[in-house]
């Protein structure tokens, strides 16, 4: 049996710094201050909705770091606004063994350091497209250095259904290079990276579909210099899309899937395709649940502008 702590939404602010509430908030985990804990790091919208036809300018969005003390997270580090955070992750990029922040959104690229109470800025970069939706780290091809993938969705002018560019960079002279990218039809509603067997380095692991309707599942493996398919299966049984996708690290290794019915679903990866483990049931409106390996047990955290500890097994 493996104990999950979940992280559920509590409607009031977080205490901390005086955060804004963060609205349809994502959420990433690792050591960002260099002190050996696993830190929470929050992005998302704050301040009142605005329609898609606003200008970038007039919107406000930030990332905050957060501690956990018991049952409860506390803030302890946040950013100036950003308009537009669509996805956070945690990468040591730069391998001085203390994760960066990197954040989507915009089409924008922008690595993050944790200075004191403060999350600032390091380096900035344009990307090929301004739907820019999601945001993954780590060690791709196993050289010992953080790669850094971003989704670049795409409609052309003669298709009704777009396809993903998946474009990964590594960290050189103090900037992000372009290193490797890949095509993937439709939208990609969530992608992570996770060791499924041990062997052979992570696996990619992403949800594809269009619209409202999908929540099939691929697995990638990166085989002679480039990704290949090496599985896949559906994630929701409904066909629901999945907009959260996170890798079960440690000996009961699995992929996880939220819905945004407010299911978390896990799954085993048997080579081929996707064997149903276990489905928590959870209040609608999941939009991202990430898992926070600690000693002999795992934290998830679900979607919220302020969250409260509760422990379940699986």
């Amino acid at each position: 049996m493996v104990w999950v702590f979940l992280i559920v939404c509590l409607f009031f602010p977080c205490p901390g710094l005086g955060f804004e509430r963060i609205s349809k908030p994502r959420f990433a985990v690792g050591d960002v201050d260099g002190d050996g804990e696993t830190e929470v790091v929050v992005g998302g919208r704050v301040g009142r909705f605005l329609g898609v036809d606003a200008p970038w300018s007039s919107r406000r969005a930030r990332v905050g770091v957060y501690r956990r003390q018991g049952q409860i997270l506390k803030a302890v580090a946040e950013s100036e606004n950003m308009h537009v955070v669509a996805d956070v992750t945690v990468g040591d990029v730069d391998g001085d063994g203390v994760g960066e922040v990197i954040v989507v959104g915009a089409g924008r690229l922008r690595l993050l350091a944790m200075v004191g109470d403060r999350l600032v800025v390091r380096a900035l970069a344009q990307l090929d497209g301004p739907w820019t939706d999601r945001v993954v780290a780590g060690d791709v091809d196993g050289d010992g250095r953080v790669d850094v993938g971003v989704t670049v969705y795409e409609i052309g002018p003669e298709s009704e259904v777009g396809q993903t560019w998946i474009v990964f960079y590594t960290w050189e002279g103090g900037t992000f290079k372009r290193r490797y990218q890949m095509v993937v039809p439709m939208h990609v509603g969530d992608l992570c990276l996770e060791d499924l067997d041990g062997r052979r380095g992570p696996e990619l692991i992403l949800e594809i579909g269009a619209e409202e309707e999908g929540g099939e599942g691929r697995v990638y493996r990166w085989i002679g210099g480039q990704y290949q398919a090496f599985g896949q299966g559906p994630m929701s049984d409904d066909g629901l899309r999945v907009f959260s996708v996170s890798g079960l690290p440690g000996p009961a290794s699995g992929i996880v899937a939220g819905t945004p019915d407010g299911r978390i679903r896990l799954f085993d990866f048997d080579g081929q395709g996707f064997r149903f483990r276990q489905e928590v049931k959870m209040a609608p409106g999941l939009g991202n649940a990430v898992l926070i390996p600690g000693p002999g047990r795992t934290l998830g955290v679900v979607a919220g502008p302020s969250f409260e500890v509760r422990p379940f097994s699986f």
